[in-house]
């Protein structure tokens, strides 16, 4: 992507994936994963997807599309509603580019300690078994 003329578009899949994240009542951070009940079945995910067909070339509105594609995405997955400012874009993945036409982008938001998923809000609820909050520095991998 370095050297991009202006003038230049071709099309991208833009990924995005969420840690979200919040201080439960003693002030330890915990994180939502997700349990898969489709592929990788069984897995724990975060929340996260795709936007098709971004125009790469005029970056101006990307922040917003990988903002409203991860907001999208969580709301679909979750329940949760996420205010967009206080979402923030943390990395950039562009490994995948060439070979399969992604542009992954992690993302970052915090909630409020009572903030829990709400599957019958969620679209997308189908794709995961259940959600839940793991502590940080709890995960045995």
């Amino acid at each position: 992507m370095v050297g991009l003329e202006s003038s230049e578009r071709f099309l991208l899949k833009l990924g995005v994936g969420t840690v979200v994240w919040r201080k439960d009542q003693n002030g330890n951070r915990e994180f939502l994963l997700g349990v898969r009940n489709t592929v990788p079945e069984g897995k724990l995910s975060l929340p996260g997807g795709t936007k098709d067909d971004i125009a790469v070339g005029v970056v101006k509105k990307a922040d917003k599309n990988i903002k409203k594609t991860a907001i999208r995405e969580i709301y679909e997955e979750t329940g949760i509603d996420i205010n967009e400012d206080r979402l923030s874009i943390i990395s950039l993945d562009d490994s995948n580019v060439s070979e399969m036409g992604y542009l992954n982008f992690g993302c970052a938001v915090e909630v409020n300690a009572s903030v829990e998923p709400d599957m019958s809000k969620a679209s997308h609820a189908y794709e995961f078994k259940e959600w839940k909050w793991f502590q940080v520095g709890m995960m045995v991998i």
